[in-house]
């Protein structure tokens, strides 16, 4: 089984024309290696594009998943901001009523001090 082989490949759209120069060789363990070698790689081919589906899918997944923590996150951003405006402005409303409280004790005091001036 010696001699030489020469073959060139044309792949389109998955289809392989194989051309080949014979000299020396017995054809039937020839065309059987070729074959077989096709075969591994036609197997291999199916296999990555499988595996290939199986990432794409994935990744989609993870970009779903992704997604949704973003809205959800940005949920929790509003959600915090909205608390602390709420205590803040609940801060800002103890604050006010304390101001009005010392306000209207200022003024009952001056109601008070003329009253006793025209009553005295």
């Amino acid at each position: 089984m010696h001699g030489e082989i020469t073959f060139f490949v044309n792949a389109t759209r998955k289809s392989y024309y194989i051309y080949l120069k014979l000299s020396g060789m017995e054809s039937t363990t020839l065309i059987k290696t070729i074959g077989d070698k096709i075969r591994k790689l036609k197997e291999r081919s199916q296999r990555l594009e499988k595996e290939n589906a199986e990432l794409q899918q994935s990744v989609f997944g993870y970009l779903a998943k992704i997604d949704a923590l973003q809205k959800e996150l940005d949920l929790l951003k509003k959600q915090s901001n909205t608390r602390f405006l709420g205590e803040t402005l609940t801060g800002d409303k103890k604050k006010l009523q304390k101001e009005l409280d010392q306000y209207i004790h200022l003024i009952d005091k001056c109601i008070a001090a003329i009253k006793v001036g025209k009553d005295g």
